[in-house]
């Protein structure tokens, strides 16, 4: 998502805006898996887990990647 290259002719450019629309494709399916396991991991916050802050750490980190991967493909 974050190499500069733009394409210099036509035919590049058309191939790499495939490979984009691919990978978006990729990254999309894999979102509902994602929200799954975050879910899963909010319900062991709300059982009140004893390991609860470090689940919530994690969903934290694991959403901000997440929305900055989505950030990258989009503005791409």
């Amino acid at each position: 998502m974050s190499q500069g290259d733009i394409g210099h002719d036509l035919t590049t450019i058309h191939l790499l805006l495939s490979k984009h629309k691919s990978l978006e494709t990729e990254i999309r399916a894999h979102e509902n898996t994602l929200r799954q396991s975050m879910s899963a991991g909010e319900d062991l916050i709300n059982q009140g887990h004893f390991g609860s802050d470090r689940v919530q750490q994690r969903l934290d980190e694991v959403n901000g990647m997440w929305q900055h991967l989505v950030e990258l493909m989009e503005y791409r």
